[in-house]
C-alpha cells in the first residue's frame, strides 16, 4: 500500500512541473532584444504585446514597455492600434505587426 501512494505522489509531483504545452508563450519582459539587428543594419524590433486599460495603452516591443512619446532604439512610438503600432525616427517610419501572417 505504501509503495502504490509513493508512486502515485511520484507521479503527480512530476505531472506539476510539466509545462502544458497549450499554454501561450509569454514575451520575455527580463531581457530586451534591443541591440540585435537586421541584416539591413536596422535594429531588430518585434512587438510583442498591446494592452489597453481604460484609456491608456501600452505597447512591449523586445521586453520593454512603451506608452505613445516613448522611444525605443532610436524610435518614437508614434501610434498603437489594436493590431499593430507605428515608429518613427528622422529618416523613417516603421509599422509593427502584431501578428504575423503566412500564406499557405
Amino acid at each position: 500500500m505504501n509503495k502504490q501512494i509513493i508512486c502515485v505522489f511520484s507521479g503527480l509531483v512530476c505531472m506539476a512541473q510539466a509545462q502544458d504545452p497549450t499554454q501561450p508563450e509569454w514575451p520575455a519582459l527580463a531581457a530586451p532584444a534591443a541591440t540585435a539587428t537586421e541584416k539591413s543594419g536596422k535594429p531588430a524590433l518585434r512587438l510583442q504585446l498591446i494592452r489597453q486599460q481604460g484609456k491608456r495603452q501600452l505597447a512591449v516591443i523586445n521586453g520593454q514597455s512603451l506608452t505613445v512619446g516613448q522611444t525605443i532604439a532610436g524610435y518614437q512610438l508614434v501610434r498603437i492600434q489594436h493590431d499593430h503600432v507605428t515608429l518613427r525616427n528622422e529618416q523613417e517610419q516603421l509599422v509593427l505587426p502584431l501578428f504575423v501572417t503566412t500564406r499557405r
